[in-house]
């Protein structure tokens, strides 16, 4: 389900040499459509630059779609990693952990689980995002009797163009086009990371079944009568008992070094072989870790920029009540409504778990923080 997935989102390209040219070019269009968006909502960004409502929004959706390319690109880059990574994720299942298929039917078959139910989630979480910025447009555009109001409620996103494209048939040109890029990022957005997360539950679950075999070193048969049958337990005198016990200790080092370590292992008893280098857990965080970066900046801006957003139109509410027609109104009517002035000095205000107040100053915080986090994680991957 995720390679086919994949191969939608245009970056897995189905097996056989013969489809290599075509799915190129498609890929190339799944680019080209979400840079051809992008492209819409700096130009709107820029046409729209003196309302701060507008420019922030087109500035979240600008970095979340660029991130969207830049998933795209690294996943392509680093695709021979992502294929080494799973064939050793296989190897590992076969190689260890023979003795125990029931414990490793269960962790695996838990994981497989989980992992197609977090990328089911999250195909359902674009597609429901791709819906609702389909569908109210539709239902909004019907309303609209000016290019103004075709401009801000028309279109799944705020964009701009230096051309008549509210006019039909453009119109409906630049619906489709808008559409098109939206999709693709949601959907390749969406996509990688739950293939992502699939692979994390993979790599995870090969954690957990070492220690199985850890905690059952000390066992060297199976009775089925439970964990405190002394019959099951190995006997200290036993020669046999005590190879086993080692060669099970020498295999959980092995996985151990397979999942964890960057260096290979070489068995003092098998000169002949090595484990292979470059483990799991390094694969993992070199194909996941710009991605994690990405997603984590993306998070602060998106929810910094929501926040901002809201506090900001709540400020306007004092400007907003003034602006209005007051001076034909009644003694009592302005009592009131300096009354309601009052009570709109004190802005409204969002709170994140009562840690902290979200305001335009903590909007900067959050700023400085997150590339002070980049500029950090930056110095340790270079050291």
């Amino acid at each position: 389900m995720q390679q086919r997935a994949l191969r939608l989102a245009g970056v897995w390209v189905p097996p056989g040499g013969k489809w290599s040219l075509a799915y190129g070019a498609y890929s190339a269009f799944v680019m080209l459509s979400v840079v051809t968006f992008l492209a819409s909502q700096l130009s709107a960004m820029l046409h729209f630059w003196g309302d701060i409502l507008s420019v922030t929004t087109n500035a979240c959706v600008t970095f979340t779609f660029g991130m969207a390319i830049f998933k795209f690109i690294v996943f392509l880059k680093m695709r021979p990693l992502t294929n080494k990574l799973i064939e050793e994720l296989d190897t590992c299942l076969e190689r260890y952990g023979r003795i125990y298929a029931q414990e490793k039917a269960t962790i695996f078959g838990g994981c497989a689980l989980r992992g197609r139910r977090v990328f089911q989630w999250q195909l359902c979480l674009a597609l429901s995002v791709y819906a609702v910025w389909e569908v109210l447009p539709l239902l909004q555009i019907r309303t609209c009797s000016s290019t103004e109001c075709r401009v801000q409620s028309g279109f799944p996103a705020l964009v701009w163009y230096p051309f008549s494209f509210t006019e039909t048939p453009l119109y409906q040109v630049v619906y489709i086009v808008v559409s098109t890029g939206l999709f693709y990022g949601c959907f390749v957005s969406n996509t990688l990371v739950g293939v992502f997360c699939s692979l994390m539950i993979n790599v995870s679950g090969h954690v957990r079944f070492l220690n199985v075999m850890a905690r059952n070193m000390g066992y060297v048969e199976k009775c089925g009568k439970g964990d405190n049958c002394h019959s099951c337990r190995y006997a200290s005198t036993s020669t046999d008992t005590e190879k086993e016990m080692r060669r099970r200790l020498k295999e959980c080092v092995r996985y151990h070094n397979d999942i964890a370590s960057g260096r290979a292992c070489h068995c003092p008893h098998h000169h002949h072989q090595n484990v292979v280098d470059c483990r799991l857990i390094e694969r993992l965080s070199a194909l996941v870790g710009p991605i994690l970066l990405g997603e984590f900046l993306a998070d602060v801006i998106t929810v910094s920029v929501s926040a901002f957003v809201t506090t900001t139109v709540s400020e306007r509410l004092q400007v907003s009540a003034y602006s209005c027609d007051w001076t034909g109104g009644s003694p009592r009517f302005l009592r009131e409504l300096r009354i309601f002035q009052c009570r709109t000095g004190r802005p409204l205000l969002l709170t994140a778990s009562k840690f902290y107040t979200i305001t335009r100053e903590t909007f900067l915080l959050l700023i400085n923080a997150s590339y002070s986090y980049f500029a950090l994680l930056n110095q340790l991957n270079s050291e």
